[in-house]
């Protein structure tokens, strides 16, 4: 039996969409926003290794179609990830994706880069009473330091 959300939500547009937010700035990040800024709740999403893809900022959409201020920024600082590097299969494509993990993707500078965010979005959005995160590979390692960051930050969607 199909749910409601399977017969309502809109088939992911894998190229050729078009964002319905804005690209912004939050604590220093170029961040993607979208959704009603006088939102109550609001949700950070981090994205994975391979940055701002079409269905990762139309996913932050269709978060933000249910009333939240959805937020995503870019820690890369627009380095990100060649995607033909994974799976890392060849010792040519490992040594790119470690560089990369090692590099950008480090993880000291992840959960800094989440420090400063969560204070930027406490400052920018004061409104927001309750914060959730949702982040996909990489963007989940980091993304728990986040709920340790915010008041009234909690679990809003729990990936199996």
């Amino acid at each position: 039996m199909a749910s409601k959300a399977c017969c309502e939500i809109p088939p992911v547009i894998t190229h050729d969409y078009t964002p319905k937010g804005a690209f912004g700035e939050v604590a220093n990040f170029k961040s993607y926003i979208t959704g009603p800024k006088t939102s109550k709740t609001g949700i950070l999403v981090i994205f994975d290794i391979f940055g701002y893809f079409p269905q990762t900022l139309q996913g932050a959409d269709i978060l933000a179609s249910a009333q939240h201020l959805v937020v995503m920024p870019d820690f890369f600082k627009g380095v990100v990830a060649e995607p033909n590097c994974y799976p890392p299969d060849t010792p040519e494509k490992g040594k790119a994706l470690m560089a990369f993990l090692n590099g950008p993707a480090n993880s000291k500078d992840g959960e800094a880069n989440v420090r400063a965010v969560a204070e930027g979005l406490k400052k920018e959005f004061p409104e927001v009473e309750r914060w959730g995160v949702v982040g996909y590979c990489w963007g989940a390692k980091v993304g728990s330091w986040f709920l340790l960051l915010l008041p009234g930050g909690k679990v809003l969607i729990r990936r199996k």
